[in-house]
């Protein structure tokens, strides 16, 4: 797992520094553009959800996706609950009490525009995810333990400028991990801090969400 953060941390570094326009080197200079965003829709489940963007190309941006859960297991997710099929498993006997987690994604995004007066297009963004999660249990004995998930995201959404600098990104996210991890989680309901919510009394690795983010051009 600290393999897959380092991935991360070295794609982020790696990116801008390719970005860095080579004006020494005789190329055109570009100008940088920069925008962070906060998904409103995972607020009530307890997760605060940044990503931080930036380009000098208006096909492509570089994505910085962080967060942080604050107890899932008390929140309200009612996104998560209508995009997920609901089983009667008694959650394996589990009581759970704490499903804390934060994680960190980088990743690209694609934008269907040819400059960056569009003011709305469609965009797809691909990412590499690693999740660290705390879950706190009851079940004859209090149990917990700390677990470390890897995997990956495509999204497919809508980008509406709202008024000057500020605007909205309206996006479905589906995450994939191959992590077998996942089947050593407590209960059914499966909460992956980054990737999303899944109840299932069949094990299963794909995990959906939906993003709606305020976005600030900051440049």
């Amino acid at each position: 797992m600290k393999a897959i953060i380092k991935l991360n941390i070295i794609f982020i570094i790696c990116t801008i520094l390719f970005l860095i326009p080579k004006k020494g080197l005789g190329q055109e200079e570009k100008i940088m553009h920069h925008a962070i965003g906060l998904n409103l829709l995972q607020l009530p489940a307890t997760t605060i959800d940044i990503t931080y963007a930036f380009s000098n190309n208006p096909h492509y941006d570089f994505l910085v996706n962080t967060g942080f859960t604050f107890n899932y297991s008390k929140s309200m997710d009612y996104i998560g609950w209508l995009l997920t099929p609901h089983f009667d498993c008694g959650n394996d006997g589990f009581t759970m009490i704490q499903q804390t987690g934060a994680f960190l994604k980088g990743g690209m995004k694609y934008n269907i525009r040819k400059s960056f007066d569009k003011k709305h297009y469609f965009f797809f963004s691909a990412y590499l995810c690693s999740s660290w999660i705390y879950e706190e249990a009851d079940k004859t004995k209090r149990l917990k333990h700390h677990k470390f998930i890897f995997g990956f995201t495509g999204v497919a959404g809508y980008h509406i400028r709202i008024y000057k600098k500020l605007c909205t990104d309206i996006a479905i996210n589906i995450s994939y991990t191959p992590d077998k991890t996942v089947k050593d989680l407590y209960g059914y309901q499966n909460y992956i801090p980054g990737m999303g919510f899944m109840e299932t009394c069949r094990n299963t690795n794909v995990f959906p969400i939906v993003v709606w983010s305020i976005k600030y051009q900051i440049q």
